[in-house]
């Protein structure tokens, strides 16, 4: 089984489907068992101009977190398997403009066919970052397209708060 595809599930559902990734520490990781938070903001990147609307989800969760302990954050990055063979400069690259190792565990790269990860997620829409939260089970429970607003975040924060403690 091929790290691209390792174990993919391809249809459209409420689960998050199982992927082969790496993070930026080049260890193989399977989503979504890697997502290790009992909530996990998983904010899905298509294109390398997704970067600012990906600091920016990253930012809010960093100023939400601190006060919800198992709240994690995960930067997925999903490239067309057509990328595979130059992946080590590819997230060479990217290991070296993140520098804190905790942001490098938590950028899971995956290299597959894009439009059945898309629709496995069912995504419609590859053109903006999709953001979802994801439960400690792989079940999708929210869901966002685009940069956070008031209304995004607040409905994000309602899922989470709702069903912890």
């Amino acid at each position: 089984m091929s790290d691209a595809t390792a174990g993919a599930a391809w249809t459209s559902g409420d689960r998050f489907p199982t992927l082969g990734s790496r993070d930026l520490e080049r260890t193989q990781r399977t989503l979504p068992d890697a997502f290790t938070g009992d909530w996990n903001l998983v904010v899905l990147a298509f294109r390398r101009r997704h970067q600012a609307l990906v600091d920016r989800w990253v930012a809010w969760h960093e100023d939400v977190a601190a006060d919800r302990p198992g709240f994690e954050c995960w930067e997925v990055p999903v490239l067309g398997a057509m990328w595979s063979p130059a992946r080590s400069f590819i997230d060479g690259g990217m290991a070296q403009a993140v520098r804190q190792t905790h942001a490098r565990r938590h950028t899971l790269t995956v290299y597959t066919n894009v439009a059945k990860a898309a629709y496995a997620l069912d995504i419609t829409d590859t053109g903006t970052v999709t953001v979802l939260l994801v439960d400690g089970t792989g079940r999708i429970r929210w869901r966002s397209t685009g940069a956070p607003d008031d209304e995004s975040t607040a409905e994000a924060l309602a899922t989470v708060d709702s069903s912890s403690g």
